[in-house]
């Protein structure tokens, strides 16, 4: 078995433990130690692989079923986290295809989370709509789409945060390999310009149940969930 098959393999248990203990402090733990993981396995891969590792490259993927603009959304969460861009091709309502632009430790590792983490956003929002206290009579879709919002916000800002402090101490030990996240995040922006010059940023407006984005967030703090209704964010499309 390969190293990056056997990383996946241990970062999609503990990502499944996490997900079954969802909102534990057992549940956070094994997302962490999960990330955490997924953070050396970058820094290793600089420091063993780092000509090839840091080629830039864009690998695109297909989206489908329901809430594509959710998924993408994910894949935003984690690329931003991960030094990676992306840009999709499609409408607010129904993105198809996805690219993701970035040094090649960094989209594997996109690509890796994504396809684990993606089929566990879908469970666990059909689960909590279910369960959920509705006092204004939002529709399923509504109620998925919430809490989706705040599982990706949870998702990105733990895993930015646990890659930032995992880089800082390779760098502090004087590992001899200089990583620079801001500039592998530069230079992923810079050629997905180049390989996209028309793209834009599609504004659309979706319902929020606020009480669904809470528990969809978990832990994550300072959540912007100030009204019962919030607006959807800006996605970056290709024309």
């Amino acid at each position: 078995m390969s190293q990056k098959s056997a990383i996946e393999r241990k970062i999609r248990g503990l990502l499944a433990k996490a997900a079954d203990q969802e909102g534990t402090p057992e549940g956070d733990a094994f997302q962490a130690k999960a990330f955490e993981l997924m953070a050396h396995y970058g820094v290793e891969e600089s420091q063993v692989n780092g000509d090839e590792s840091s080629q830039l490259i864009a690998e695109s993927i297909s989206l489908g079923g329901a809430h594509t603009p959710m998924q993408f959304r994910l894949l935003s969460s984690i690329s931003e986290a991960l030094s990676c861009t992306i840009v999709g091709t499609g409408n607010g309502r129904k993105i198809t295809k996805v690219t993701i632009f970035g040094r090649r430790r960094h989209v594997e590792r996109v690509m890796m989370l994504f396809t684990i983490l993606n089929p566990q956003m879908a469970t666990g929002a059909t689960k909590a709509a279910k369960t959920a206290n509705n006092p204004w009579g939002e529709t399923t879709a509504v109620l998925k789409r919430s809490w989706m919002r705040g599982f990706i916000y949870s998702i990105g800002q733990r895993l930015k945060n646990i890659e930032k402090t995992v880089v800082e101490e390779a760098t502090a030990q004087g590992t001899g390999t200089e990583i620079s996240l801001v500039d592998d995040l530069r230079a992923a922006e810079e050629m997905a310009e180049k390989e996209h010059p028309d793209r834009k940023t599609l504004t659309t407006r979706a319902r929020y149940d606020a009480e669904l984005v809470q528990k969809g967030s978990d832990s994550a703090e300072n959540t912007d969930i100030g009204q019962t209704r919030i607006n959807k964010q800006p996605v970056a499309l290709t024309a």
